[in-house]
């Protein structure tokens, strides 16, 4: 090859490199997201949860209630026991069994706490009701009578601590003798309570309150007549 021929291809070739053409880089296209599509719930989501039923109230079981009076009835021939309804027993008691009654039914039955004691002037007896509980919450109410013209108790204070305080009120309150508590406390009358007053009899009458002469009640209910007339 010549020089000339050398020559010649040397320029064609950078004439080549001139020609090419630089490329710009493709322009990236960027894709929007796809709309997320929002499944409707099937039809099991659209229902609406079933109302709970409330089981029916059962009536009241007196298993218990049946077994206790049972058994008292059986070990003491001279009391009476009943069931008026759930948990409520009523026992009456003659006076000389009532102490061994009560601590039977504290040490054996589990009727530990004594919730009050009722004191009744029935007229020609006087009557006191003890409460008992369970813990279970069934009560056992002992009642004991006394006669107007003597009315004497024993006190339960020994078997229930508390039972004091119930024992001073119808003490106090219908003129009791309930052997075994303070004979000095007037709780709950006031220190100066009149002496042989006692409020809760049905023949009580106000010490404070002064009566209307018989003459001045005839003369009123005379008064009235007219005025009807």
């Amino acid at each position: 090859m010549d020089n000339n021929d050398e020559h010649s291809t040397i320029e064609e070739t950078a004439d080549i490199a001139e020609a090419e053409v630089t490329l710009e880089p493709e322009a990236e296209v960027a894709l929007e997201p796809e709309a997320e599509v929002a499944l409707e719930p099937e039809a099991d989501e659209l229902l609406e949860p079933e109302a709970e039923v409330a089981p029916e109230p059962e009536a009241d079981d007196l298993t218990n209630e049946e077994d206790i009076a049972s058994n008292l009835q059986e070990r003491y021939n001279d009391i009476t026991v009943s069931v008026q309804r759930g948990r409520r027993i009523w026992v009456e008691t003659p006076r000389r069994r009532f102490i061994e009654l009560m601590t039977y039914l504290h040490d054996e039955l589990g009727f530990v706490s004594l919730c009050t004691v009722t004191g009744l002037d029935l007229g020609d007896q006087f009557q006191l009701i003890y409460h008992l509980a369970q813990d279970g919450g069934i009560v056992a109410s002992v009642k004991q009578n006394a006669p107007r013209s003597q009315p004497a108790f024993d006190t339960a204070s020994q078997i229930f601590k508390g039972g004091v305080l119930y024992e001073l009120e119808v003490r106090n309150l219908l003129g009791l003798n309930i052997k075994g508590i303070p004979s000095d406390i007037t709780y709950p009358l006031p220190d100066n309570w009149p002496a042989k007053s006692y409020p809760l009899r049905k023949d009580w009458k106000d010490p404070n309150k002064k009566e209307e002469p018989k003459a001045a009640k005839k003369a009123a209910t005379a008064d009235d007549t007219d005025q009807e007339n």
